[in-house]
């Protein structure tokens, strides 16, 4: 039937078993194979003196890593090429992710490019659907011991040291007197603890459970290991809730950021089975980065005031009084427009005719004072700067700035975690000011009349290059003063258009101090700040723990692995340095080389918080019309709510993947790169690459997509099941991978450059 939404499938049954068998063969595996605590250093001797069960763990644990990772890309990568997790049924898309050709149509040219669809009969996945799938694929994984990585026991030292009184900022798991230091890997026993307050103090709650409960120091480990598995859980869950939301504020459906940001296998193996408090740390950043694009519009909802009628415009006041007559009056503008009243000429008013009544004479300005009775409410212009009027707070703006505190305060908690997390408050900034149809947007088209409106007076603002004026009066139209000389604004029901040079997409001015771009973004920022810094400061007070974590930063660097680009490079010129006969340059190879990283680190998060400024402040650059002249020229035929909030959806959209780039550029561009350093890029970019639903270009974004799950994919494999990466046993062949993509990222770059500037 023509328009029916494809059905979409509650629970993939046949991709939903083949991804538990996976699981559950990876969780059986890693009983043999997996960073149990009497294997502390997990090196490669451990193959050779494991014997048979070690080598049956380990393939067991490849084959059910590869059952995941191929059960997860049958749920998703389908979806992508249509544009959205799971193929259409019975409309395959085409490669522009336009839907293709329905049955009965005609058939395919010859030579024609083959239109690109998922399986035939296999309907999409809701995001429900997905979400139980990856419940299911989970459930195997907790009964696992800790796989991929040994931080877990590291967590429960930080915990214990931190209840037994010693200040795990300066003193180390093997210093502080751990009865898991053993658990340690050798290279982290004596480093005190990157991680902030919350991290910390979590760690401590869970270690003093364990001794509640249980008596020996094993079995209080066992214990521990679970109750951080569930607080990583507990991000995961946090991360659910947060990531659909995200992406529909993008003007996606979610479920292509669920299937790359929540089901991937790399946050299975790292977030479910290695418990890292990552997993938490991410789901607190994407739940502030939500919280803040989920401000209510401005103008939008409905109107505050109780009178009859939605306010026509936000800078409106409703004033009770009267209202005129609307008879037309043409204007010197283009088209027709309701009167005002009778237009001044340059004779004497005429007056009344003979033998009429001349009855009560209106006031030519009712004022804020009240009507002279009950009837239809007028409407007049916002106080200008200056007046002592100030229209009250709405509730839609007071739950505006709750919502802004309460991201700001998810963000600090995230901070409290891990640092990383940071990165996404001046992004939280910019989402909660880009709100539709507020100037910051650029969002001053003019809606069509609205017929129930026509009773009351719609005194708009006038658009001009410089500031619109106010419209004068209740029953007459006053003259909109711009740069030059800004036409009549036109009432009843629609904003008046002024006829002065108005930038197409700018900010204009809306007679409110703070209205611009700068109000905006500063008035967010208080919000967002504000809560980011009640959260992290009350908790560094209650905890009694200082900002020592940030100097225990530094001791995470003296791991020397190729997985870091700028780590990579500096590993070449260091073997170069060997081939030359000056072992002793290595190092300053290796320093040298993280320290431009770093450089370049701060030159792409600069550029993506500019790139994101400037979206926010400029809003959706409109495409004029051919055929159109004036405002629906300049901003595009259709001015419907549904629209502006795809025009919002665009910017959030923006500034969404502005965050998911410098995350992305965090993590590569670091000293060290460990795959959980990937969940948090992976999850932002999911929100904005996501399956489009008709907005931006359907084309682009199923293929990056795609190439970030094969990446996440091949991450998943990056460390083996005892916490050994496979980078060690690499270096030299990954130091040369990493020069070629850099030497291939440089030449990609200037080529771009040199087409952009010819």
């Amino acid at each position: 039937m023509a328009g029916t939404a494809p059905r979409e499938a509650l629970l993939p049954l046949g991709t939903a078993l083949l991804g538990f068998l996976g699981a559950a063969l990876l969780a059986a595996g890693g009983w043999a194979a997996g960073a149990l605590p009497d294997a502390a250093d997990g090196s490669a001797a451990r193959g050779a003196s494991g014997g048979a069960g070690y080598w049956l763990g380990l393939s067991a644990c490849a084959i059910g890593l590869v059952t995941l990772v191929a059960a997860w890309w049958r749920l998703g990568v389908p979806a992508s090429r249509s544009g959205t997790p799971g193929p259409r049924s019975g409309t395959p898309a085409s490669r522009s992710g336009r839907p293709g050709p329905r049955p009965g149509a005609p058939k395919r040219r010859s030579g024609a490019p083959k239109p690109r669809s998922g399986a035939p009969g296999r309907p999409p996945v809701s995001v429900r659907g997905m979400l139980l799938t990856g419940a299911l694929w989970a459930l195997p994984l907790l009964a696992a011991p800790p796989l991929a990585s040994r931080d877990v026991y590291a967590y429960a030292c930080q915990g214990s040291l931190w209840l037994d009184g010693a200040d795990p900022y300066t003193t180390g798991a093997a210093g502080g007197g751990c009865p898991w230091a053993d658990a340690v890997p050798a290279l982290w026993r004596d480093t005190p603890t990157p991680y902030g307050p919350l991290a910390v103090a979590l760690a401590g709650l869970v270690v003093a459970v364990a001794r509640a409960v249980a008596g020996t120091p094993d079995s209080q480990l066992a214990v521990a290991i679970g109750l951080f598995r569930l607080l990583a859980l507990a991000g995961g869950l946090l991360l659910a809730w947060a990531l659909p939301r995200l992406a529909r504020s993008c003007g996606f459906d979610g479920r292509a950021a669920v299937w790359l940001g929540l089901l991937s296998p790399v946050l299975a193996v790292h977030l479910v089975a290695g418990a890292h408090n990552d997993g938490l740390m991410v789901g607190l950043l994407v739940a502030g980065l939500a919280l803040a694009a989920a401000t209510p519009p401005l103008g939008l909802g409905p109107s505050p005031d109780p009178g009859p009628g939605p306010s026509p415009d936000p800078g409106l006041i409703p004033v009770p009084g009267p209202s005129p007559s609307p008879n037309p009056d043409p204007g010197p503008g283009t088209g027709p427009s309701p009167d005002l009243g009778p237009s001044p000429g340059p004779g004497p008013a005429p007056g009344p005719s003979p033998g009429a009544d001349p009855g009560p004479s209106p006031s030519p300005d009712p004022g804020p004072g009240p009507g002279p009775g009950p009837g239809p409410r007028c409407w007049r212009p916002r106080a200008a700067p200056g007046e002592p009027h100030r229209r009250p707070q709405s509730a839609p703006e007071r739950r505006h700035w709750l919502l802004l505190f309460a991201a700001g305060a998810a963000l600090g908690l995230g901070v409290a975690v891990k640092v990383t997390a940071i990165v996404g408050i001046p992004f939280a900034i910019l989402l909660g000011a880009a709100r539709p149809t507020s100037s910051i947007m650029g969002f001053t088209a003019p809606s069509a009349p609205d017929p129930a409106a026509t009773p009351m007076i719609h005194a708009g603002r006038a658009r001009g290059a410089g500031r619109a004026g106010r419209a004068r009066g209740a029953a007459r139209a006053g003259r909109a003063r711009g740069a030059a000389r800004a036409g009549r604004a036109r009432g009843a029901g629609r904003a008046g258009r002024a006829s002065g040079a108005a930038r197409p997409g700018g900010a204009g001015w809306t007679g409110r101090r703070g209205d611009g771009a700068t109000g905006q973004i500063l008035r967010s920022a208080v919000a967002v700040l504000g809560g980011a810094v009640v959260a992290f400061l009350g908790l560094s007070l209650a905890t009694g723990l200082g900002l020592g974590w940030i100097g225990a930063l530094s001791d995470t660097g003296r791991l020397v692995q190729w997985t870091s680009l700028p780590t990579g490079v500096g590993m070449t010129a260091g073997y170069l340095f060997r081939l030359a006969g000056r072992p002793g340059a290595v190092d300053a190879a290796v320093a040298v080389a993280r320290g431009l990283g770093l450089l370049a680190l701060l030159a792409i998060g600069a550029g993506a918080l500019l790139r994101a400024t400037r979206a926010v402040a400029r809003g959706p650059r409109p495409k004029p019309v051919a055929g159109q002249a004036g405002a629906a020229a300049i901003h595009g035929p259709d001015d419907s709510t549904a629209a502006r909030h795809a025009q919002a959806g665009a910017v959030r959209r923006t500034v969404v993947l502005a965050c998911g780039m410098s995350l992305a550029a965090l993590a590569v561009l670091s000293p060290v790169f460990y795959p959980w350093y990937a969940l948090a890029p992976l999850a932002v970019l999911a929100a904005g690459l996501g399956g489009p639903t008709g907005i931006d270009r359907p084309d682009a974004e199923p293929r990056w997509t795609r190439r970030l799950g094969i990446a996440a994919a091949l991450l998943a494999f990056l460390v083996l099941p005892d916490g050994l990466g496979l980078a060690v046993l690499t270096k030299l062949p990954g130091a040369l991978f990493d020069t070629l993509v850099v030497l291939a990222l440089g030449a990609w770059t200037i080529r771009r450059a040199r087409h952009a500037r010819g």
